[in-house]
């Protein structure tokens, strides 16, 4: 996490999957809040969905990987600057938040990809 806030306060994008690196799925850990509070960067949630594909099941994240042709919906969210440090109920709380965005932004993401 720091050769990101490092990498990102020298002008690099950074991107990284909130759930973690091994899940549970759709659980967001704190490290997020940690890396765009020292990075200075917004956290902007993304969503991603494809009308057809294939889920590896065997992963925990159930990874996907969108057939040739398909439809592929990016659904974006609202930029959040995080100018102090988190911790205890707040930082629960803004993890909870930021999942319940996260499905929405998912849901509305499949409907898309799906028209």
């Amino acid at each position: 996490m720091l050769e990101m806030v490092r990498a990102m306060k020298n002008g690099r994008d950074g991107v990284m999957a909130v759930d973690g690196s091994t899940g549970p799925r759709y659980k967001v850990k704190p490290g997020v809040f940690f890396i765009a509070e020292r990075s200075g960067a917004p956290i902007i949630p993304a969503a991603v969905a494809a009308a057809r594909a294939i889920r590896l099941r065997y992963r925990w994240d159930h990874y996907l990987v969108p057939l040739p042709f398909t439809r592929v919906a990016i659904v974006f969210g609202a930029p959040e600057w995080i100018s102090d440090p988190l911790e205890g109920e707040a930082l629960a709380k803004k993890c909870q938040e930021l999942e319940a965005e996260l499905m929405r932004m998912k849901t509305e993401a499949e409907k898309i990809a799906k028209l």
